[in-house]
């Protein structure tokens, strides 16, 4: 199966699994919000449906946040949450952002 088609079908289950591992997003999410000052403009690639983001920007609402995911349904997922974020469908092999458009890059579920 082509990888593209891979994720936008596993979206099925992804929050299901990854739901499983809530606590771990939670600490992962305190020691980042740890390292910001609150009002830096982040880039989270491979944010999947948005766990780490939601989580993040709960801490931390003052943040500029653009998430990205090579997967389209991830991202439909994401938009469907309340979530104070900017989410893209883009390869993070190939991204459109000019050179330090960002303070913080997150990658935390890349594969």
């Amino acid at each position: 199966m082509e990888d593209r088609k891979f994720w936008n079908f596993s979206v099925i289950m992804y929050d299901f699994w990854h739901m499983l591992e809530y606590n771990s997003y939670k600490f992962i999410a305190n020691s980042i919000v740890d390292g910001l000052n609150g009002n830096e403009k982040v880039l989270e690639v491979a944010c999947g449906t948005g766990i780490l983001t939601e989580e993040i920007t709960k801490r931390c609402s003052s943040l500029d946040y653009t998430a990205i995911d090579y997967a389209q349904n991830m991202i439909d997922i994401c938009n469907k949450k309340s979530i104070p974020a900017t989410f893209l469908n883009v390869d993070a092999t190939n991204m459109p952002f000019e050179e330090n458009s960002f303070d913080t890059i997150i990658i935390a579920n890349a594969l």
